[in-house]
């Protein structure tokens, strides 16, 4: 899964590696990683290290809320990713199945630069579904209460589309 939007990209694990594998690339990447995934799942991104530009790991999960058992987002990790994307071209955000976390950060990302209702064409309402932890602390970092906003609305939007595409097609059968 991917969507390209002004030099912001947002991958699924396996798409982002595929993407970097047998070719050299000019991406940046942000790598969000699952808490419980062992470090050897992430090893094809040394070995592929000639074929990206430069990487930001981060591990947290796609939770909303408290866990015991796995790691929710927290404001400094989503501070580090926004601060480092500052001077980067293009980035390329990868999650597991790159369609909350990763849409979320991208989407923060591209309201670093761009007007928000235009941030938001890097997310596709077939295929992304941002986490609203993470799109909250971005918009508390950024002070920017419209970025979160904006996004809920969004959000808000694609689920009636989901929901009238899921009750057509029940209707079908």
């Amino acid at each position: 899964m991917k969507k390209k939007t002004s030099r912001i990209a947002v991958f699924s694990l396996d798409d982002m590696l595929q993407e970097i594998y047998f070719k050299k690339t000019d991406w940046n990447i942000v790598s969000i990683r699952d808490s419980d995934h062992a470090a050897i799942l992430y090893q094809d991104f040394d070995d592929c290290r000639n074929n990206y530009r430069e990487i930001i790991s981060e591990t947290f999960d796609d939770i909303i809320g408290e866990s015991d058992v796995l790691h929710r987002a927290d404001a400094e990790q989503v501070r580090r990713i926004l601060e480092w994307s500052e001077r980067k071209g293009k980035i390329a955000v990868h999650c597991h199945m790159g369609i909350s976390r990763s849409s979320a950060i991208a989407y923060l990302i591209a309201c670093t630069r761009m007007p928000v209702k235009k941030a938001l064409e890097v997310l596709d309402s077939s295929m992304h579904y941002p986490n609203r932890h993470i799109v909250f602390l971005g918009a508390s970092i950024l002070g920017r209460e419209s970025v979160y906003r904006e996004c809920m609305d969004w959000l808000e939007v694609a689920d009636k589309k989901l929901m009238k595409t899921y009750f057509k097609n029940a209707k079908l059968r």
